[in-house]
């Protein structure tokens, strides 16, 4: 189509994002200013639809088979080396948003240490829009943000294998905690701590292994199976 050499790279990268949705952050996140350009460019030659954003913020997609072109065209044009850090930053970028949010629901809570991957330097990471709009408390913004982000966000704890961070798995699932018991995203809760757990124990990060194995079992016992809840929490005393 051709495309400016900086967007067709953003298309490439793109191609490698885990859920369907983003918004512009991520481009920043991903090529810095240069990225927000090209998000413009490739929206105004119809790679990209603009998606309908309540905040005002702008959110984007690509068609399913635009997708696969993208994906595509990344695994022929981009290095190995090059697809695992442009899937670190997408990772760490929703790793470290993710975090925001959670400050600002609970402050101060003892949360897991969060650490960022090779290639990824935490200044480089683009903030999100997290504030509140029309009249929203910052704690109701912060969780309406992580909601409407959850597909990426579980898309990142799923896939974190294949990003070379298994850690993302635990560590997004921590930072999503505020959200699970408020929204009432029981599905999600009990999947993202499978996978978390399941990552943690890998890593033999006994930390993490706790964490996932008691926080995942107040999901269990919300949702009225208090058996496995009770048995998640004797591992966690044991381990």
């Amino acid at each position: 189509r051709g495309l400016p050499p900086t967007a067709a790279r953003l298309y490439r990268l793109l191609g490698l994002h885990p859920g369907r949705e983003f918004g512009a952050p991520v481009a920043r996140t991903l090529l810095g200013e240069d990225g927000v350009e090209a998000l413009d460019v490739l929206h105004d030659a119809n790679l990209l639809v603009d998606v309908a954003e309540a905040s005002g913020g702008e959110r984007y997609r690509f068609h399913d088979l635009v997708r696969l072109h993208a994906a595509a065209l990344a695994a022929q044009d981009e290095s190995g080396d090059e697809r695992a850090v442009a899937l670190l930053r997408v990772g760490h970028h929703y790793l470290a948003n993710a975090g925001r949010a959670e400050e600002v629901i609970e402050p101060g809570r003892a949360s897991l240490e969060r650490e960022f991957g090779r290639g990824v330097e935490p200044e480089s990471i683009a903030e999100e829009d997290i504030g509140p709009v029309d009249g929203q408390t910052a704690a109701d913004a912060a969780l309406d943000w992580l909601e409407r982000e959850l597909p990426n966000l579980m898309a990142v704890v799923r896939h974190a294998r294949r990003m070379g961070a298994p850690e993302l798995a635990w560590q997004v699932t921590d930072a999503l905690w505020p959200l699970f018991p408020r929204r009432g995203r029981y599905r999600e809760w009990a999947e993202a701590h499978r996978e978390g757990l399941r990552a943690a124990e890998e890593e033999g990060n006994g930390e993490a292994t706790c964490r996932m194995l008691t926080s995942g079992a107040l999901g269990k016992l919300e949702t009225g199976d208090h058996a496995e809840g009770l048995a998640m929490f004797e591992r966690a005393a044991a381990s």
